[in-house]
């Protein structure tokens, strides 16, 4: 009776998590935290299975029953929760802490220099003054790139403690020069001008995409901004501008 209400459970956790939610579809999407829990999935599977086969010899067996069944329960929703959690969620200051780390350790895992960079590029927290919030992140589930975006309106006290702070460590900072005085130079000349800067940076921060507003909106918006570009052709970058308040943080990866 015992195997059969295994069997039974057994079969009905396979048909969710293969087919209905299939668990090996979701965990791309945070690859370096549920590989981790498929793996517990299957072991306390099979240590449950070994348990129902042998559980009259073993002393105090109702509990480890229940350990077990905790568990894989437990490592089930360590696959689908941070699926859900980086897909969600995008206008809840509440949640910036959580879907962060999630993002950072489900793309990067929990160690090297791309979860440190990411955890450094990002604030740990967002300021006290912040509107206009908005944190867009994509895991591996997406056909070009998994990235995400950090951009909310905040006083003008810190984005100059934010300017300071990217100085930093950014390669290259573009500031006050107009396209419009770019006469018969190189790409890599180009690259120093402030407008090809941020039509590099709207382009690659999705801002254009997402809004579906044309990019001339956004030419006006930031014309006086500050970008700080890491690698130098904006796929990853910060933009602040005083004027209007914003802070936009964007970073992708190419697969």
């Amino acid at each position: 009776m015992k195997e059969n209400k295994f069997k039974i459970l057994n079969a009905i956790v396979f048909v969710l998590t293969f087919f209905v939610f299939p668990a090996w579809l979701v965990g791309i999407n945070t690859s370096r935290i549920s590989f981790y829990c498929i793996l517990g999935t299957i072991v306390f599977m099979i240590a449950t299975w070994k348990f129902y086969n042998n559980d009259s010899e073993i002393e105090n067996s109702v509990i480890i029953l229940i350990f077990l069944r905790i568990a894989l329960l437990l490592c089930l929703a360590g696959v689908y929760l941070p699926s859900i959690v980086i897909n969600n969620f995008d206008d809840t200051k509440s949640m910036y802490i959580l879907k962060r780390l999630n993002y950072a350790h489900g793309v990067y895992g929990f160690s090297g220099e791309r979860l440190e960079y990411y955890k450094k590029i990002f604030p740990e927290n967002l300021p006290d003054e912040c509107d206009d919030y908005e944190y867009l992140t994509q895991g591996g589930m997406y056909d070009f790139y998994p990235g995400s975006r950090l951009m909310f309106r905040t006083d003008e006290e810190t984005i100059e403690k934010y300017a300071e702070y990217y100085a930093g460590f950014c390669e290259r900072k573009y500031n006050g020069a107009l396209y419009d005085d770019i006469d018969d130079i190189s790409i890599e000349e180009e690259l120093e001008k402030t407008e090809v800067a941020l039509d590099g940076f709207l382009s690659r921060s999705g801002l254009v995409d997402r809004w579906g507003e044309g990019k001339d909106k956004w030419f006006e918006k930031f014309k006086n901004a500050e970008i700080y570009s890491i690698d130098g052709i904006f796929r990853e970058g910060v933009l602040l501008d005083k004027d209007s308040g914003y802070v936009v943080i964007t970073i992708d990866e190419p697969k």
